[in-house]
């Protein structure tokens, strides 16, 4: 490609991308800036709940985003809504939900609840919308590049939030939330200036039940749910949201530990966004699940938890953080793909859902033996992968 091809494409293409995946960077900042809250909340509840009730209650609001995410989901793909208008109105949302905490002065249960709720809302048009709108404006050459700007975008995000919810007082955790506000307002009226692709997808297409019972269909559609619910199998949502709470106070600093793995995530991501492409999908999702098992095995057994941690950040941007986005599209006719994103991803969140919600308390209860649960499922996954998984690199996608 010569110079002034390529400086168009950069052009036409970069700016949207980049104003789309801000989105991105406000849904990973929302994972992890409920952080401020944290201790303040439990104080509050632990004076009218036993312990264990504080903790499920406090496991439920958190994991609460992802529900919010599967009804959104749901949403976006029956109604088809005009991307660049989703993505304004789930900043919208955002606003709404961050707002509905700063308005819980005594941190009531259904603040907390519905706050969350609102915010998962918001984060389920962003996570169904940014993939679909980089894709679109994407040549397909630089897609995998591209579509790296989502899963990155997230790691930013969590790595701002980690920062911002060190700020946990009384007096200071008013201040995350409207810096949240702040960084919702300008990605707004970042978004004002993109415009929709000229060739949005329209309500054409197979059905879910037109998917479901075309015998065809079967094997992708194992795939693609495996893909998207080892996503959160790995344990990823428990490390990131609660990722403070692995490092031992008395040794580490836990909130310099957090900020410094995040920022680490993200070296990762930059790093392996090129590689996406060039090396595959099959052996980097391999590769990410067996070293976020070996990770996993390491904290279920307290071997050097910074080094775990980091270990398994590693594993998990180099392959499961981004292949799962896009890898619905690439085992799917064309005709099937929105069918089959409403499913997968569906699946996606509702096990983020279940397994913190479920998972949360035990790990308070029972400790780093929990993490050996992570390990068993990518054992069982890359095992699955290995044998069932045509490399679609390169191909037109196609039911496996």
């Amino acid at each position: 490609m010569n110079t002034k091809k390529a400086t168009a494409i950069q052009k036409s293409v970069f700016y949207p991308a980049l104003m789309s995946s801000m989105s991105s960077v406000v849904f990973g900042m929302s994972l992890t800036v409920m952080g401020c809250m944290h201790s303040l909340v439990l104080e509050m509840w632990k004076r009218t709940m036993d312990e264990t009730t504080a903790n499920s209650r406090w496991g439920i609001a958190s994991g609460n985003i992802f529900l919010g995410c599967l009804v959104s989901n749901i949403l976006v793909n029956v109604l088809r809504p005009n991307l660049k208008k989703a993505l304004l109105f789930s900043n919208i949302l955002y606003a709404m939900g961050y707002i509905t905490f700063l308005l819980s002065q005594s941190f009531s249960f259904s603040f907390m609840f519905s706050g969350r709720l609102i915010v998962g809302l918001a984060a389920g048009v962003t996570c169904a919308i940014v993939p679909i709108y980089i894709s679109l404006i994407s040549p397909t050459e630089y897609r995998g590049f591209l579509l790296s700007f989502h899963p990155l975008g997230i790691n930013i995000g969590v790595t701002f939030g980690n920062a911002l919810s060190c700020l946990s007082s009384d007096n200071t955790w008013r201040i995350p939330l409207f810096t949240a506000l702040i960084l919702v307002a300008l990605n707004f009226l970042g978004l004002l200036g993109i415009d929709s692709p000229g060739h949005e997808e329209g309500s054409s297409g197979a059905s879910l039940p037109d998917l479901i019972t075309n015998n065809r269909a079967r094997k992708s559609i194992f795939l693609a749910i495996l893909v998207h619910m080892s996503q959160h199998l790995c344990g990823v949502d428990y490390i990131t949201l609660f990722l403070k709470d692995l490092f031992p106070s008395d040794i580490h600093s836990s909130e310099v530990m957090a900020i410094w793995i995040s920022l680490f995530s993200v070296l990762v991501t930059v790093v392996f966004t090129k590689y996406i492409d060039l090396i595959g999908r099959k052996p980097l999702i391999i590769a990410s699940s067996l070293i976020t098992g070996t990770a996993t095995a390491m904290l279920t057994f307290d071997l050097y938890p910074p080094v775990a941690t980091m270990l398994f950040v590693f594993g998990y941007n180099i392959g499961l953080s981004s292949i799962p986005w896009f890898i619905t599209t690439e085992v799917f006719p064309p005709k099937y793909a929105n069918s089959a994103g409403l499913l997968a991803v569906s699946m996606n969140w509702l096990s983020a859902y279940g397994i913190l919600v479920i998972l949360y308390p035990l790990h308070v209860r029972y400790g780093n033996i929990m993490f050996s649960f992570y390990t068993a499922c990518m054992g069982l996954f890359v095992g699955l992968m290995a044998f069932l998984f045509r490399e679609t690199k390169n191909k037109t996608p196609d039911f496996q």
